[in-house]
């Protein structure tokens, strides 16, 4: 999710501040590994070492074999979502919903009082960006972290988990990014200045709306994962419908911000949302995740649901 407001300071700030010191990833809308600070290690020599008479090193230590290579649990979660963002960008799906998004937009453009009626919806909202304001700021840089709360999750304790999050993040980036280049609709703030949004507007079009779209597919995934999971987890019962909800309400967060309008958000629910996600199902290596999520969540204990045998995941890569 790069390109969101306050990603460059951030990322400007923690790595000039703090260069050498710690690793950051810049320019990523979701936990990560490699987003966490970390002192690096500051070796520079092996543990032990010895010569021989003629100068040379002499292992002191016996040379591990790894048969199986990377161990894939220890994958960024991130990097493993790029694997399903270069198959779905490579299934033609630039042409799915083309059609009915520019149909949505003709018909807004050719509505007498549309841009006002819009605009006085955005207006109405204006008491409600108190009382949001700590929502709208976190979600403008990582929209993963309720999900998480919600299902008590990480990126280490659940890596396939997170990397299906990433996953739906960067496909409805990559097209809500391409349809914003071509509609190239005005932002909210242009049109009228008074809406004042509490953070800077993203450098990039209005429709549709990239975070109501990111939402609802991380929402409709992780339905996809946890859909049998069964009331033993206390899941299916009482947190599914809350996916939903959770997404829904990260949207309209960015209306009420005057970040968007309803009909940016509209486009991404009403349009793109099931087209989009049935085009990333058929990913064979979302598919291939999927699975892998499912064997993460069945090693859940019933009582507490906490990770019990860490059992490295079935192969994904292949």
């Amino acid at each position: 999710m790069s390109g969101y407001s306050g990603n460059g300071g951030m990322d400007g700030g923690m790595n000039g501040g703090m260069n050498g010191g710690m690793v950051v990833a810049p320019g990523v809308g979701l936990l990560s590994p490699a987003t966490s600070p970390i002192i690096s290690v500051p070796w520079g020599a092996p543990l032990d070492y010895t010569y021989n008479a003629q100068g040379n090193p002499i292992h002191s230590y016996p040379i591990l074999q790894w048969r199986n290579g990377f161990p894939k649990r220890a994958w960024d979660p991130l990097l493993l979502s790029k694997l399903v963002l270069a198959e779905f960008a490579a299934q033609g799906w630039d042409n799915l919903p083309t059609q009915a998004l520019t149909n949505h937009e003709a018909n807004l453009l050719t509505q007498a009082g549309q841009l006002a009626s819009e605009i006085d919806v955005l207006l109405g909202y204006l008491p409600n960006r108190q009382e949001r304001a700590g929502e709208i700021v976190a979600q403008a840089q990582d929209i993963s972290l309720h999900w998480a709360d919600m299902l008590m999750i990480t990126p280490s304790s659940y890596p396939r988990t997170w990397a299906l999050m990433s996953c739906a993040v960067d496909v409805g980036q990559l097209v809500t990014m391409h349809y914003k280049y071509i509609f190239n609709r005005a932002r909210p703030v242009q049109c009228y200045p008074a809406l004042m949004p509490p953070i800077t507007t993203p450098p990039h079009p209005s429709f549709p709306n990239s975070h109501a779209l990111q939402s609802a597919l991380i929402a409709d995934t992780l339905k996809l994962v946890l859909e049998n999971a069964g009331d033993s987890l206390a899941i299916t019962s009482t947190r599914l419908p809350m996916l939903d909800a959770i997404a829904e309400r990260i949207g309209k967060n960015r209306e009420i911000a005057g970040l968007h309008f309803p009909s940016d958000t509209e486009a991404s629910l009403n349009i793109l949302r099931n087209p989009v996600f049935e085009q990333m199902r058929q990913c064979p290596t979302f598919q291939q995740f999927i699975d892998d999520a499912r064997n993460e969540w069945g090693l859940v204990d019933a009582t507490d649901h906490t990770l019990t045998v860490p059992v490295p995941p079935k192969g994904c890569c292949k």
